[in-house]
């Protein structure tokens, strides 16, 4: 913004753009070199100008110039003219967030799935990426299902394993006029999903929905991940799945399963004067009570150690114990020596409680759990369970916490 002396020609007020702040103040449109000098000719000591504001701002490396628009106040006295930004509080004006609204219906599950079978095919048979794009039907807005405006339509395409080249035009005949592309979904064969810098050129002038799969054998058995941006002509703003795609639908359990794990056991390893020995250890803090006997290696989800006065009763309830630390050595419910795949799993294998570690929720421990391809029926609140699930947090202060059971949440049992 100029503010220098020197107009060589006034410019009549009603040809400089202006409008009433709701402070009741006037604000003039900082469009004209030397405004501040033409406002002030017309009799104007104080008021606001929106124009462009010059800053600096370091991004950790370097300093950059950059700009802004921005509300300045001007005051301008016998003695100075001062230019500043204007305080936020005394404009009047409500307040605005940075976001983005995603505003089209969920894309179905079956799509979803669809897609990732497309993905994944290509991978197996040329080892590369693929892309497809997303169509959506206006007609189906407002209808009793809008999901099944959803399409998926797939170009010609010549690709690599690092990109995917193809071609507009081929869709040409495969799109009804009416239906617009709002989007695409591509893969990331053997990678994490995630928009690499050449994805982000790509859909810079797509302004959709953009969806990134991606498999790793070696993260969460090769399961899809899936990492969403929307793309605005105002920036790109990073979506959940759950905000974008359908419910996935939920596995029914097997009543079998169940019947199958109450015939599994795992004897606890101990370490005794001559070594290794099986059974629990009589000198621990937790060691069984007489009202368990040694039911330990025979029953599903029992308990083999006395737990504090107080708790609930683990044969009518589900008790998920919280670890103290990470790398815990026993199972606090039997003592079994943990191994990889009871932390793997959140579940001691021995007696088949389950387990969580610091810090983390039973949401936690289902995600993990349903990463696996394994059912988490008595603690997955979304299943429906058909028993009291409690927390129990082991410490100086032994606590078992309510969390879901018969509509209530909360309340604390035990010492």
């Amino acid at each position: 913004m100029t503010t220098e002396e020197d107009v060589v020609e006034l410019i009549p007020l009603d040809q400089i753009k202006q409008f009433d702040l709701p402070n009741g103040l006037p604000c003039f449109v900082g469009d004209i070199d030397n405004i501040c000098s033409h406002i002030e000719a017309h009799g104007y000591s104080f008021y606001y100008v929106m124009c462009v504001e010059k800053y600096n701002h370091n991004d950790g490396k370097v300093t950059k110039a950059s700009e802004r628009p921005t509300i300045f106040k001007v005051v301008n006295t016998i003695i100075s003219r001062s230019v500043t930004v204007a305080d936020p509080d005394e404009l009047g004006l409500d307040q605005m967030t940075v976001e983005a609204n995603y505003k089209l219906p969920a894309i179905p599950y079956s799509h979803v799935q669809m897609m990732d079978d497309f993905f994944r095919a290509v991978e197996a048979k040329h080892g590369t990426e693929s892309i497809v794009l997303l169509t959506y039907d206006p007609d189906y807005l407002g209808k009793d299902n809008p999901s099944e405006g959803w399409g998926i339509l797939v170009p010609d395409q010549v690709n690599t394993a690092a990109d995917c080249l193809y071609d507009h035009e081929s869709i040409a005949q495969q799109k009804e006029e009416h239906v617009y592309v709002v989007g695409s979904a591509h893969s990331h064969p053997a990678m994490s999903a995630f928009a690499s810098g050449t994805d982000h050129k790509d859909q810079a002038d797509f302004p959709g929905i953009h969806i990134t799969y991606g498999w790793r054998k070696s993260h969460n058995n090769n399961a899809t991940e899936y990492y969403i941006e929307l793309q605005t002509p105002g920036g790109v703003f990073t979506m959940e799945p759950s905000q974008v795609f359908e419910s996935f639908p939920k596995p029914e359990p097997s009543p079998v399963v169940d019947q199958w794990m109450e015939k599994v056991s795992k004897k606890a390893p101990v370490v005794t004067s001559s070594g290794y020995s099986y059974g629990y250890g009589t000198n621990s803090s937790y060691a069984p009570s007489t009202s368990y006997g040694n039911k330990y290696s025979t029953t599903y989800g029992k308990v083999s150690i006395k737990l504090p006065a107080g708790f609930p009763d683990p044969d009518k309830n589900t008790i998920v114990a919280e670890l103290k630390k990470d790398k815990e050595q026993e199972c606090p419910f039997c003592l079994t020596k943990f191994i990889k795949a009871d932390y793997d799993k959140r579940r001691c294998l021995g007696c088949h409680n389950y387990i969580m570690l610091p810090g983390e929720t039973l949401n936690d421990i289902c995600i993990v759990r349903k990463n696996k391809g394994l059912y988490s029926t008595e603690i997955d609140i979304e299943m429906g369970v058909s028993r009291d699930v409690y927390i129990w947090r082991r410490g100086e202060k032994e606590e078992c916490e309510l969390f879901h059971g018969a509509g209530v949440v909360g309340g604390v049992a035990g010492k």
